[in-house]
């Protein structure tokens, strides 16, 4: 990655000071998953994997995709948090 878009290494750190965030956006780069379905692949409670997934939403990383049901809520990575898992990626390298 040769330029840096403004705000992406903000973004990455707030990610990154999070191994639960690192997972779940991970896990959501993969496929749109229920956060009974994310809760099974990082064995969280429900109370704190609502906490994260708020926070992912409210940084624009992830999306709820049918914000409006109060149970099967789909979410989904947005090309924002995309990039920030490769940026991530390219860190780790």
């Amino acid at each position: 990655m040769d330029e840096i878009e403004e705000g992406l290494i903000e973004k990455v750190s707030f990610v990154k000071l999070s191994k639960h965030r690192t997972k779940i956006l991970k896990i959501l780069k993969k496929k749109i998953m229920m956060p009974s379905e994310i809760r099974k692949k990082d064995n969280l409670s429900y109370t704190h994997l609502s906490r994260y997934l708020n926070s992912l939403k409210e940084k624009g990383l992830i999306i709820c995709l049918n914000e409006q049901s109060k149970k099967g809520r789909y979410y989904k990575i947005t090309p924002e948090g995309e990039k920030v898992i490769e940026f991530m990626e390219e860190l780790d390298k």
